[in-house]
Formats: C-alpha cells, structure tokens, sequence
C-alpha cells in the first residue's frame, strides 16, 4: 500500500465536503502517519545506487515547427512519441527512477519562468509520465539556464547517479548563462554531465552547447531515435571496460593491483577496483560511465598514471598499459631491517620495504638504501621481467660502550682513508650503552661531559664483524 501527494489531495477535501470535522482531523492524522511511514519504509527499501533520469522538454513555441528530412511531423509529435516509447523500455529495469521536466508549455508569451517539474521523481510514476507527456503543447520561450538550475532541487538525495536529458531544438532565449549553471551543478556533484539533444540545431548553437554537456544534433526522426536510445544507454551504465596491464611482449599477463578512477575535470575519485583476471584467463570486463574523462592510476610500485580517458558509449573499451613487472627480495639472516626504495638518480620514495620480504616492482632500475647503522646503499639495482633481484644485507655485529662517567661522544666508520658520522652517543649516567653496527672499521671520538679542555678529547678505533659482540670501555 503506498500514499502519494496526490492520493492525499484528493482525500481529505472529499472529508472536508461532507463537514464531518472530527472525521476530517482523524483522516489527516491518519493520512499524515501512513504517509510518513510507508515513505521512510520505501526510503529505506532504496538501493543505495541508483541512475535518476530527468527528461527536460523544449515546449517553446519553435517546437510546432517540423522535423527535418522530409518528414511532415512536428517535432514535437516525435519528440513525444520516442519519449513515450523510451518510458515503455525503462519502467521494468530496475534501478532507474524517472522524471519529466518541461520548459515553454504553459504561457504563449515570453514568460522565462515559464519552466516547471512535471512529474517528479516517484517510484511506477512511468504511466504518469506518458500521460503528462500526451498533453503537453508548444507555447512560449525557451529559459534554458533557469531550467537547469532548478533542477538542483529536482534530484532526490542518496547515493546515485543523476543525468539530465535535454531534447530541444533552440538556445537559450532569456539571457541565462546554461554553461555556468551546469558548471556548478557538476562541480557540486548534483548531476553527471548532461545531455544535449538538438533538433535541427545550427552550427552556432551546437557550439555554445559544448559547454553545457554532450551535444548530439539529429535532423531526422530516425536521427533522433537513435541517439535518444544510445543516451539511454550511457545512462544505465552499459559501457563496458577492460584495462590490460601488459609485460614486455604485449600480453595482458599482468593482474592483482590496485585501480583508481578519477574524474578529469575535479580530481575526484570515481571508483577503486583490485585488477583480476576472470576464469578465462584474461582482464575482468566492468561498467564505468561514458559520460565523463577518466584520469587512471594503477597503483603498481611505482604508480602508473594515464590521463584524460574517453570512453565510448555502449561499447566494450580496452585500455591497454605497459606494467611488466619483477620481485625484489631483501634478506637479512638476523634482525629485521627497514629498506627504502627510490627510481634510479631520483629522490623520491617510492616504497618502504622491510628485510625478509618480496615486493612487485615495475621493471627498472632502483637505488636501496637500507636503514642499518651506518646506511647501506644498493645503487642501480635492476628488475628485470618476471625475475626476483636478491639482494643481501651484511648482518650486524654488536658492541656496548662502558664508561664511569657522564661522556659526549660520536662514532664514525673509516671508510677509504675517510670518517663519516656514523651515531651520536647517548651519555648520561646509565654507565652503558648498545649498537648494531654493520661489519667495519670504526672510530669513537669522546670526552668526559665535564671536561673544560678540548684536549681531553679521545680516539679510540674498533673493528665489527658480522654476528659478534664486543665491549669498548671509555672509562680510560
């Protein structure tokens, strides 16, 4: 059982007529509480996506005029027809809601307020829609721009996706900025970019309409059906893709990452999908809108971007991306090490891998710096396809600094006749401390916290061999 506005409207009056005050007041409660409760039922029953189509409808007065290719049929007759016939085909899929907006059907004269939302957006509002349709006739002036913007009011909330489906065979005659106000509708993420459908539009008119949404110009009834039927399509999302993340040899081999689809035009994400494979062995195909630009990244190590994606409606798109790709495998006997990862002669870090693991890596050339005391550097290390680079990070030796009072000091490792910093020493009165060091010749340069002379400073030079402990006393 379900209430509407207009079943409400025409109870309570019947009440209101027979004076039956009391009668009239329990009807209105009653009205009121099972509207409001089978609409939070029906809210509640909604998928959590769905595609919302509002049709606007020239009805200005230019519209009595006849379609081109030597048809004798207004345009508006076919108009009304092919929409008639595309209700027909929508109201058993499910998913999509419906709503009729018209434009230049209720004042002869120049009204540019003369816009309205014939049928809202109501679930089995299909017949109502037709029936609206059926009476509409040609009158007045066409107030594109304010058309549009009233229908940032017209789109119920929740997740979904809104189009605008705009049939009309003129430009905008009441001095509004159409271009601006779907801007804003888009920028707001109300619709999707709309579309435009001409009828017989002139070459100058098709331009300024590039900047409202997706301009489509018949001249024909055929024409018009047509495109009206591959709008259609967009909108329910019937354009398939395929991203083939291929190696070196062409081959659609490469799979289980991570995809990001952005918007173009704001940057915003559209959807995230993990690369499979599907059980015949290749790409998995999915639905992605034809409506906007996509931005892509595959979010293998390190990313691939691909800009400004046109996908064609109601078509199978395959985007094809080089990704071959190769392992990297860090070991550590002992211990467990943090690596970080950057592309050859770049600073950039591009991953953070730890010992004793495998990570995926395009192919190339890398540079590893492993975090041990001192830095260990792998330069230029390369991936190759299919192949895992094994690189061995030396174990660490271990050796406890004693001293019996407060002291200040730095180890450095002697590298090629050179000392570079290695730590500083943490001092203080604890009287010992430890470090993992990697094998090599060493220094500690140290004085007593106390001392007042540089004099008093001392040098002490030590070896560390991998997986042995040593004691250096700085008490002396």
């Amino acid at each position: 059982m379900k209430f509407s506005t207009h079943d409400i409207a025409f109870i309570l009056p019947k009440v209101k007529q027979n004076n039956c005050w009391k009668a009239y007041l329990k009807v209105c409660f009653l009205v009121i509480s099972l509207f409001g409760f089978f609409s939070k039922v029906s809210a509640q029953s909604q998928p959590e996506k769905r595609t919302r189509i509002l049709l606007m409808l020239d009805c200005s007065g230019s519209m009595n005029g006849y379609i081109g290719g030597g048809s004798k049929q207004e345009k508006m007759a076919v108009a009304k027809r092919l929409i008639i016939q595309m209700v027909d085909s929508l109201k058993n899929i499910p998913d999509v809601d419906l709503a009729l907006h018209t434009y230049g059907d209720t004042h002869r004269e120049k009204d540019c307020r003369d816009t309205r939302l014939a049928v809202w957006f109501e679930p089995g509002n299909y017949e109502r829609i037709k029936s609206e349709v059926k009476k509409l006739e040609p009158k007045g002036t066409t107030p594109i721009a304010y058309s549009l913007a009233m229908a940032q009011h017209e789109f119920p909330s929740g997740k979904g996706q809104n189009y605008i489906i705009l049939i009309t065979d003129g430009y905008e005659e009441c001095g509004g900025d159409p271009c601006a106000v779907s801007r804003t509708l888009q920028e707001k993420g109300i619709i999707l970019k709309p579309f435009i459908i001409g009828i017989g539009l002139s070459d100058d008119v098709i331009q300024s309409f590039h900047c409202v949404g997706r301009v489509y110009n018949t001249r024909t009834e055929a024409d018009l059906s047509e495109i009206l039927n591959m709008v259609v399509s967009q909108a329910l999302n019937n354009t398939t893709i395929q991203v083939n993340l291929n190696n070196s040899k062409g081959k659609a081999v490469e799979t289980n990452v991570d995809m990001t689809f952005f918007n173009a035009k704001n940057h915003e994400i559209v959807a995230n999908y993990y690369h499979t494979m599907n059980t015949s062995g290749l790409p998995d195909t999915f639905k992605m809108d034809a409506v906007i630009k996509y931005d892509l990244q595959i979010n293998t190590t390190p990313v691939i971007l691909k800009h400004d994606i046109a996908l064609k409606a109601a078509k199978h798109n395959i985007i094809n991306v080089d990704a071959s790709q190769g392992n990297l495998q860090i070991n550590l006997k002992a211990g467990i090490v943090k690596c970080i990862i950057r592309e050859a002669h770049h600073t950039d870090i591009i991953y953070q891998q730890e010992s004793n693991t495998t990570h995926r890596f395009l192919c190339g050339e890398y540079d590893i710096e492993a975090l041990t005391l001192p830095r260990v550097h792998f330069n230029g290390v390369k991936i190759e396809e299919n192949l895992t680079k094994k690189i061995d990070i030396p174990n660490a030796g271990h050796i406890d600094f004693s001293y019996a009072k407060d002291i200040v000091g730095s180890v450095f490792v002697v590298n090629g006749g050179k000392i570079e910093w290695v730590c500083d020493l943490s001092g203080g009165t604890k009287g010992r401390e430890g470090y993992e060091l990697q094998p090599g010749t060493y220094r500690v340069i140290y004085r007593v916290k106390s001392a007042k002379q540089t004099e008093e400073s001392i040098t002490k030079e030590f070896q560390i061999n991998s997986g042995t402990k040593i004691t250096l006393d700085l008490s002396k």
